[in-house]
């Protein structure tokens, strides 16, 4: 097929398309079209109670759950914050429950981080860490004991560091800590 040149300044153009062009956007718009009936009919069953859905759904965008849902198995979430913190609404005891037998936290130590061990010289140290703040609280453990044991303390000074003294100045255990906020 030959074209004619379109001449310059031609504002309403009329040109003749190959019919396989013309087909494939047929079925691009009736793709199309399935796509948002499949993704408002996934919306509609995630908004009803009592459907089940097995194997993965992906939701792009956000999720609101309007009343209590269960979660058979695992949740995984990649951010995993609610607001920037993760907030256990319970007021009971255990509100934080981890239920298999040898479950527990794992808490990332280094710069800055909430858990960390030191090792004493002279019966101190002092840990850098910009995290530290009035309501924190710093728990203490002695890992391996060192020169004269003596009772371990602490000392802040707020967004800067703590500091661990042991009653004995011939201390020279390693302590481990970990740095819990009070509310």
């Amino acid at each position: 097929m030959t074209y004619a040149q379109i001449p310059a300044g031609t504002l309403n153009w009329d040109v003749p398309v190959n019919a396989a062009f013309t087909d494939q956007d047929t079925r691009i718009a009736a793709n199309t079209t399935n796509i948002a009936t499949n993704t408002s009919q996934i919306a509609g069953k995630a908004s009803k109670s009592g459907d089940t859905f097995t194997g993965d759904v992906t939701i792009n965008t956000n999720l609101t759950v309007n009343t209590n849902a269960t979660v058979n198995g695992y949740l995984a979430c990649n951010a995993g914050q609610s607001s920037g913190q993760w907030n256990v609404f319970s007021g009971a005891k255990d509100g934080l429950n981890f239920g298999t037998l040898g479950g527990g936290i794992q808490i990332k130590s280094g710069t800055n981080a909430r858990m960390g061990v030191a090792t004493l010289a002279a019966g101190t140290v002092t840990v850098t860490n910009n995290s530290v703040t009035a309501n924190t609280r710093i728990f203490l453990s002695r890992e391996t004991t060192g020169g004269t044991v003596g009772h371990l303390s602490s000392a802040r000074s707020n967004g800067v560091s703590f500091t661990i003294n042991s009653s004995s100045g011939t201390d020279t255990s390693t302590v481990a800590w970990l740095l819990i906020e009070q509310s």
